[in-house]
């Protein structure tokens, strides 16, 4: 009886809807492409309510060098990001759960079907969006907003909002080196009955290197409702460095 209620569990997440969304439709994005080398990788050390442990990502360029294939590992989840070059934008996310006697696997895919607000980031969830962010216009920084879509096709609720604002530049020192950085913030925005509950929101910031391909560096969120409460991600190890 276990396995047959592992076996429909799996199944199940198997044949979610996809999300409803071709990316060939989108005119332009207020992202741009890094440069990111293919095979890049990055090692973060990881703090959160959970414990404390190490984050892996490998960085690779599709054959036809349209994407980038971001695969990421922690102790118990692998993810896989295909995001297109040209926009920034997720294209297929699949993530591989393991527990105690089997494995969840979740697969997600967009396709556009229209254009999208001149200044919107669509998103599958807060991994593909920090690896989005590395193409915010550091130069000409500009107010960005976050969608982050859902399985029946839907954005974010009108009443609630967040958004991507340029917060300067910072050194982040991660114990073996000083890393010049720019600094970005979250911000959650709520309205009408919504904003009752603004004190639910967390305080987000991430930091990415001003050295191209604009690596992240640290990840900061505190406060609010989120599954794993306070977290903080900082790299150990990149590829890049001398």
């Amino acid at each position: 009886m276990k396995r047959k209620f592992v076996f429909l569990l799996c199944f199940v997440i198997l044949i979610s809807p996809a999300l409803a969304f071709s990316e060939d439709t989108i005119i332009s994005s207020p992202l741009k492409d890094p440069g990111i080398n293919s095979g890049e990788r990055a090692v973060y050390r990881v703090e959160s309510e959970e414990g404390v442990f190490l984050l892996k990502d490998n960085v690779e360029i599709s054959e036809d060098g349209r994407y980038y294939i971001v695969e990421s590992y922690s102790r118990t989840t692998k993810k896989v990001l295909m995001i297109s070059r040209n926009t920034m934008f997720p294209v297929k996310l699949d993530i591989f759960a393991d527990k105690s006697d089997y494995r969840i696997r979740s697969i997600k895919k967009v396709y556009y079907k229209k254009k999208l607000k001149g200044n919107a980031i669509p998103v599958i969830s807060n991994f593909d969006s920090r690896f989005a962010l590395r193409g915010f216009p550091f130069e000409k920084p500009r107010v960005l907003v976050i969608d982050f879509l859902t399985d029946d096709g839907g954005t974010r609720s009108s009443g609630f909002e967040i958004s991507v604002h340029f917060a300067g530049e910072e050194d982040i020192d991660t114990g073996s080196r000083k890393i010049p950085c720019y600094v970005l913030e979250i911000r959650y925005k709520a309205r009408g009955i919504v904003s009752l509950f603004k004190n639910m929101f967390p305080q987000t910031k991430v930091w990415y290197s001003i050295q191209e391909p604009h690596y992240m560096v640290k990840y900061e969120n505190k406060g609010g409702q989120s599954e794993n409460g306070d977290v903080i991600i900082l790299i150990t190890d990149y590829s890049g460095w001398e």
